[in-house]
């Protein structure tokens, strides 16, 4: 949630949707938005997936269906992102800057995907 944020945040000031006013750090490439921002995404997103850990049931963890729509959303979104910025929104840096971390943080579960769990 954090990564995509990185994304999605520049776009929603370009369009007016919402603004900070930045006094302290902001994100890399991102002057208009403060790195607190991404860090309450971070601890958001941490709870969220230990709320999801605890409060589902063990044995319909063990039985998942089908990870093939959760796959293609992710690639979507980082192709997307990247892509959108680099080309339509003209923002290399962060196309290159957040497509890189969410990219980092994508290849350990594509990979673990690509050989399969034993």
């Amino acid at each position: 949630m954090c990564a995509w944020d990185l994304f999605l945040d520049p776009l929603m000031v370009t369009a007016g949707r919402w603004t900070w006013q930045v006094d302290g750090a902001h994100v890399p490439f991102q002057p208009e938005i403060p790195l607190s921002n991404t860090f309450g995404w971070l601890l958001s997103g941490m709870a969220l997936m230990s709320m999801l850990h605890f409060f589902t049931p063990r044995d319909r963890r063990k039985n998942s269906g089908s990870l093939v729509a959760a796959d293609i959303l992710l690639f979507w979104t980082l192709f997307s992102g990247v892509v959108g910025n680099l080309f339509f929104f003209g923002r290399p840096g962060i196309a290159m800057f957040s497509g890189l971390i969410l990219g980092i943080l994508l290849a350990p579960y594509f990979f673990n995907r690509w050989i399969g769990r034993p």
